[in-house]
């Protein structure tokens, strides 16, 4: 029974926060802490904008019907302006101008409708091969790529946006995601491996992708992205994930909330299983295969599981992040009494480890 346990909190604990990194299934982004301050975090400038919700691209290929209407943010490469087609005329309105761009990793293309008096500008920003932020609003698919819809800029220009030491203290120090930043994580014992990339960083938050693989079927790569975000109280990761409908969301986890100190707790509501999380130590050493770490801060959490019928049992997994490292694994555990649960260091096999 103890094994069938561990199985399971597998599947509903140190995957869920650290893989899937689930929250509600909602295509929104984590609002920013209410108490923040209004414009600045630390080192960090909040834009005005962080309320609004991202897409990935296959949102805006796949669901534009469903999301027709609502604003979002992004930031685009803007590459050349384009004459209006007549078939888009009706949709974009008058006086509009058609703008190809690439998304911010300039994987994909995709069009934006933006105002003839934004033109001049825009245009600058492609010969010069800079970003625009903006906010947006889906239109469809045209010419077999996504369309949307210029409301206005954001302002939010990546570079600089993040200091140099803002990663090097507070909060953000344990989940740095600094721009071209990788890391890889193993899963069991190579069972899966999770390697991750920082290719943007914005304001109060990095993106990137996660390529998540089977060592020896190399087939079985799985391509990801992920978003970091970053507060004066907390770390949110978000990943796109699946809805009940095989529809593309984003869903988001706060991984650490402060004050950084023991007994600092809050609640994580993945897949509707309400799991409490604590700070349990800032100072913890330990050792992930030959790699000793220190001053790690130790996140203890716990649920309460069914394990058939009206049988209940405990699953608890250890987090462990390693300041200017970010996080280098977790350990779990599982019982039919929290009295019966091993401590962090009671429990010699790390799940997640970190190996680069």
């Amino acid at each position: 029974m103890k094994k069938q346990y561990v199985i399971t909190a597998w599947s509903g604990g140190c995957a869920v926060s650290v893989i899937s990194i689930i929250l509600a299934a909602s295509v929104f982004a984590q609002a920013p802490e209410k108490d923040a301050p209004a414009n600045r975090v630390r080192n960090v400038v909040v834009s005005k904008y962080a309320e609004l919700p991202r897409l990935t691209y296959r949102m805006l290929q796949n669901d534009h019907d469903f999301l027709k209407g609502e604003k979002f943010q992004g930031a685009i490469y803007p590459v050349k302006i384009l004459k209006m087609p007549a078939g888009l005329g009706k949709t974009a309105g008058a006086d509009m101008r058609l703008v190809r761009a690439t998304i911010a990793n300039r994987k994909h293309s995709l069009y934006v409708i933006i105002p003839k008096n934004a033109a001049i500008r825009v245009s600058e920003l492609a010969r010069k091969k800079k970003v625009l932020s903006l906010v947006y609003t889906p239109v469809g698919v045209y010419g077999g790529l996504p369309l949307i819809k210029l409301i206005e800029e954001s302002d939010d220009d990546p570079a600089g946006s993040i200091s140099a030491d803002f990663f090097k203290t507070g909060i953000a120090q344990y989940f740095p995601a600094p721009k071209d930043a990788r890391w890889t994580i193993a899963v069991g014992k190579d069972i899966r491996l999770l390697e991750y990339e920082v290719s943007e960083i914005l304001k109060g938050k990095a993106r990137g992708i996660r390529r998540e693989s089977i060592p020896g079927r190399p087939d079985s790569e799985k391509m990801t992205p992920f978003i970091v975000e970053y507060s004066a109280n907390s770390i949110t990761v978000s990943v796109e994930a699946r809805d009940g409908m095989e529809r593309p969301v984003l869903k988001s986890d706060v991984l650490i909330r402060g004050p950084l100190k023991n007994g600092t707790r809050w609640i994580s509501a993945a897949d509707g299983v309400e799991r409490q999380r604590e700070i349990i130590s800032t100072n913890e050493t330990v050792m992930a295969g030959e790699v000793e770490y220190r001053d790690l801060l130790v996140v203890k959490e716990l649920s309460k599981l069914s394990s058939g019928g009206d049988s209940t049992y405990i699953a608890v997994t250890y987090y462990f992040y390693a300041p200017k490292v970010g996080f280098i694994g977790c350990k779990i555990d599982s019982a039919e009494s929290a009295n019966s649960i091993r401590s962090h260091a009671e429990i010699s096999d790390w799940f997640m480890r970190r190996i680069d």
